[in-house]
């Protein structure tokens, strides 16, 4: 609350971006845990869920309900098709997420 008082932690900027990425200095992959938590869909639905995460700076959104990923992918791929500052933080994750695959081999 101290930080964002309006926002889980998953679903907020100043937490993500503020205080992981930019005070903590950490530049690895911030993967969410399930859009499908009580906590979660208590406040929003799936898809407006990993939408919240990746424009909060998340990386990987992870779903776990039967079928929840096509509804996140068609939510994700319309707002990066709508909204180019979107498309950009969706490029970002997606350099970090490549990043780590080559530091594994």
């Amino acid at each position: 609350p101290a930080l964002d008082g309006e926002r889980i932690a998953s679903q907020s900027q100043p937490i993500i971006q503020g205080l992981l990425r930019d005070e903590l200095g950490f530049d690895g992959v911030v993967i969410t845990d399930s859009t499908e938590a009580k906590a979660v869909q208590e406040i929003t639905t799936v898809q407006e869920a990993a939408l919240r995460n990746i424009r909060a700076g998340v990386d990987i959104v992870l779903t776990t309900g039967r079928g929840s990923y096509i509804q996140v992918y068609r939510a994700l791929l319309a707002e990066a098709k709508r909204d180019p500052a979107f498309r950009e933080r969706v490029r970002e994750s997606a350099e970090r997420v490549v990043a780590l695959q080559q530091s594994l081999r």
